[in-house]
């Protein structure tokens, strides 16, 4: 039987908006007296940053990954806020590495302390309700994750003050961290080649102080497809920094095999690895989780390494998709690739696609340009889906949405080469068209009117 398998170690393991606007509350912030006043005692507080917990896997890549943010395993700086709202007290002060550690006149009693590190700026006066809300949001993945963007930490506690009290608070990262191995089986046919490993249902806001849900509402950030195509990887590592997504657990899913987007929460995190094989194109949807086929969330200042070996296309599996794409010519008892055939001064042929086991919709459009040749004055090509009654007119560059959903779909291509008087059966056309999924991939396939080419 043909398969996918995938071993998975689980290791533990951002700019601020205010996600919905709050009315603040009446709170007078106080500075803290150099020396306890009646009815206070010091608070001496220092800052850490919770550890990333790593494996050791033996893996030649670990020392790619990136490393985070933090001095001496500290944060840069801080902005730390200290409620007792018994006492009506309220404490703001930004602390940089020249004001840590610090020590606090606090009220006695229960009090609420809210800390994020490595904002890099003063936040100001901030009640609880707009800390609440307070949430990193991302833009662009290159730009707005770390290495490129500070580790941004945050840590929320309520203690109980009351005599004088030293304090360590750790940090944890807001981000998560995946890191994703692949092979290709020496089983695989020869020409197989990984193209591209892109992450899906990633928030593009997280909030710094309570769990994060991506739900139907909710921003996601668009990852780049960096395509590998040119490299015929049969072995591929990257990482990504992600933010948390947290979704309920499915407990009928006690094998991997079910972890499907049809089982599997609508909105949960999940990587397609995309995979060329014979020609075809196949898709292998991984959900991120804790390592329990009924865990679908990814929690923040956590550190998820997925190794993944790629053994066949088992087409019973519905973690896999496929996608069939032909460019031909001719007949069916005799068909050629690749190629516009002339016949009764126009060179025809057809795109054929063939999708299996994906999502609704996957919609996939193509254009095309001329490369080389002969093109007289008048040139034309023409396309007709089997929902248009006749041929219409299609410009160089122009997109024309040609397949939607699962199935087969077929597209009649027609070139004309005139001048305005004569049809021109040229040998020498040579024309590439590209091929553009609802991910934003695209792939190039070179179709000629040269006979030579048939095959």
């Amino acid at each position: 039987m043909q398969r996918f398998l995938i071993f998975i170690t689980v290791l533990g393991t951002l700019w601020l908006c205010a996600c919905q606007k709050t009315e603040p509350e009446e709170l007078r912030f106080q500075p803290s007296p150099s020396v306890p006043e009646a009815g206070t005692v010091p608070l001496q507080l220092s800052f850490g940053v919770v550890e990333q917990r790593i494996v050791d896997t033996d893996d030649p890549y670990d020392d790619t990954i990136p490393k985070t943010r933090v001095v001496n395993g500290r944060p840069d700086n801080v902005n730390l806020y200290i409620f007792n709202e018994t006492a009506e007290y309220a404490y703001h002060a930004y602390l940089t590495k020249s004001s840590l550690p610090p020590t606090v006149a606090v009220p006695k009693g229960a009090c609420r302390i809210y800390c994020i590190g490595n904002l890099g700026y003063d936040m100001g006066e901030q009640t609880p309700a707009q800390l609440t809300q307070f949430c990193f949001q991302a833009a662009d993945p290159e730009k707005d994750f770390p290495p490129r963007h500070a580790t941004l930490l945050s840590q929320k506690l309520e203690v109980t003050i009351d005599r004088q009290t030293t304090l360590d608070i750790e940090l944890e990262r807001i981000f998560v961290l995946l890191s994703v191995n692949i092979k290709l089986d020496k089983t695989l046919d020869s020409d197989a080649r990984i193209l591209h490993v892109v992450p899906y249902n990633i928030p593009a806001k997280n909030m710094l102080f309570a769990e994060n849900r991506l739900g139907g509402s909710g921003e996601v950030v668009a990852y780049p497809i960096n395509d590998k195509s040119g490299s015929s990887l049969r072995s591929y590592y990257t990482s990504f920094y992600l933010l948390e997504n947290i979704q309920n657990p499915v407990p009928t899913i006690t094998d991997y095999r079910d972890r499907t987007a049809v089982l599997s929460p609508r909105y949960a995190a999940y990587v397609v690895v995309r995979v060329e094989i014979r020609g075809n194109l196949f898709d292998y949807r991984i959900y991120l989780g804790n390592g329990d086929p009924s865990d679908f969330s990814i929690r923040r200042n956590n550190h998820y390494q997925y190794i993944i070996t790629i053994f066949g296309t088992n087409s019973s599996d519905y973690r896999i998709s496929k996608t069939q794409v032909t460019f031909w010519s001719g007949h069916d008892e005799e068909r050629y690739r690749n190629t516009l055939a002339w016949k009764a001064g126009a060179a025809c042929g057809k795109l054929q696609i063939l999708t299996e086991r994906f999502d609704t919709g996957n919609e996939i459009q193509v254009s095309y340009k001329k490369v080389s040749g002969t093109f007289k004055s008048q040139w034309q090509m023409q396309y007709k889906r089997s929902k248009d009654s006749e041929y219409k007119n299609w410009q160089p560059g122009e997109w024309i949405t040609v397949h939607d959903g699962n199935g087969l779909s077929n597209t009649f291509l027609k070139f004309i080469n005139s001048d305005g008087e004569t049809r021109w059966q040229t040998v020498n056309n040579y024309f590439t068209f590209t091929l553009r999924d609802e991910r934003g991939a695209t792939y190039n396939y070179t179709v000629s009117t040269n006979p030579s080419d048939l095959t």
